[in-house]
């Protein structure tokens, strides 16, 4: 098993403290006052994506993710939190190859109560008693 020298582990010593990278001082972006009523209260939106396709696919494969986040990333939703976006995924059943695609619908809700905008939902029927 090799040893050191004391001159060696000195220039190890040395070269270790030259290329030691300096600790930088963290940025924290902190608020200088209170938050605004617009910022407690931000804008929510209603996002439907409705995809068209000639073959059903699972509905763990259609994801949104991407589409929210490209929505996020280009400004169009200030977030992606389920405080902000109430999201519904579809799927239809296409005529052919042609004519699949993937629809996006984002409305702004501007009612305070959370489902105002949303469109009805028809309630089924209960079966009939045997």
């Amino acid at each position: 098993m090799p040893r050191w020298t004391i001159q060696a582990y000195q220039e190890y010593e040395d070269r270790c403290k030259k290329s030691a990278a300096k600790p930088q001082r963290t940025v924290r972006v902190v608020p200088l006052a209170a938050p605004s009523e617009k910022e407690k209260n931000p804008a929510r939106f209603f996002i439907r994506i409705t995809s068209f396709r000639v073959r059903p696919i699972d509905p763990d494969n259609l994801c949104a993710k991407f589409h929210i986040d490209c929505l996020r990333y280009s400004g169009i939703i200030p977030d992606d939190s389920a405080r902000i976006v109430d999201l519904w995924i579809w799927e239809k059943e296409a005529s052919d190859k042609t004519a699949e695609r993937t629809e996006i619908e984002i409305s702004k809700i501007t009612d305070s109560s959370p489902s105002a905008n949303l469109p009805k939902v028809v309630s089924l029927p209960d079966p009939p008693k045997p």
